[in-house]
């Protein structure tokens, strides 16, 4: 495995977990908003 594909998929992981985080944010307002 080349080094530069871990960093990319290191990447990857942090991107995601900042994506569900951003996700959970817009679902409360959202709810918040509803009501």
């Amino acid at each position: 495995m080349l080094p530069h594909h871990h960093l990319q998929s290191n990447n990857s992981k942090a991107v995601d977990i900042a994506f569900l985080r951003y996700s959970h944010c817009v679902c409360q307002f959202w709810s918040h908003v509803a009501i």
